[in-house]
């Protein structure tokens, strides 16, 4: 039902058509190729239409060629894809970063969907493209600290297509969309999310359970019919608080322990599925 809807609604946070596999896909328990089979054979069964199913293949391919970037610029974390962005002037100012990390911009949707990442680890694609937007267009913040942000708060953080699809909103990466093309958050909420987030908006931002993410995984996997696996479980809520505070962690250092290190670890803004 869900590939059904989903090229005409995938774009609406509150529909939930989404595949929700983006954390198995990052975690190993399911490879693209399987999705990719199942999708086929389901289309040529007459079980999923070929619009959608194909709409959604379009997106897994996505994150594919996120991958292949990473393959051939594991640089893409710290580095623009792009070397004429390197002298961009971005904006320094903690206190704006702060207040877009807790969502506590004054845009709705902006507002909605940072506190939706912080109480459950997951964010919609659609809203992951306009609170990156907002970050780097509106506030000017270099998009290397919300991609820093994503992967210390993201259940299903990718390596190739976090820095891959910040870069794509900042108009720096492979494929880019232009740097003038701006999310204007009014619009996108009024188009998108008439409603804002109702629930999310009217609960404080300091009251959201860290539990939520916990929450989040164990919902993926009983739609996949599985049980959660407790090394999953210390991976997801490793680093979910400060350290006594109930409060998100500062990333004023975009690079500690990420992506840009020898490890070549990274982040994700989704499978955009």
């Amino acid at each position: 039902a869900k590939v059904q809807d989903y090229a005409d609604q995938r774009d609406i946070p509150g529909v939930a058509v989404t595949s929700l596999l983006s954390p198995h896909l990052q975690f190993g328990e399911i490879g693209p190729r399987q999705v990719w089979v199942a999708t086929r054979a389901a289309i040529a069964a007459g079980d999923v239409p070929s619009g959608p199913g194909e709409k959604f293949l379009a997106e897994v391919g996505w994150r594919e060629f996120n991958a292949s970037i990473l393959f051939h610029r594991p640089d893409i974390t710290t580095a623009n894809f792009r070397a004429d962005f390197d002298a961009f002037p971005w904006n320094q100012d903690d206190a704006a970063f702060q207040a877009w990390t807790r969502g506590e911009t004054g845009y709705p949707i902006v507002d909605a969907g940072l506190r939706e990442l912080w109480a459950t680890g997951y964010m919609h694609n659609r809203v992951r493209m306009i609170v990156a937007s907002f970050l780097i267009k509106h506030l000017l913040i270099d998009w290397r600290l919300g991609e820093a942000w994503f992967w210390d708060t993201l259940v299903d953080a990718d390596a190739g297509s976090n820095p891959a699809n910040w870069q794509w909103v900042a108009g720096c990466g492979a494929d880019a969309a232009p740097y003038f093309r701006v999310f204007n958050p009014q619009l996108q909420g009024e188009k998108f999310d008439p409603h804002l987030h109702q629930a999310v908006m009217e609960q404080p931002s300091t009251e959201v359970a860290a539990g939520g993410v916990l929450q989040f995984l164990q919902a993926g996997y009983e739609l996949m019919g599985r049980l959660i696996r407790p090394a999953m479980v210390a991976v997801a809520a490793k680093g979910s608080t400060a350290p006594g505070s109930g409060e998100p962690a500062a990333a004023a250092n975009p690079y500690a322990g990420h992506g840009g290190d020898s490890d070549g670890s990274g982040g994700a803004v989704d499978i955009k599925s």
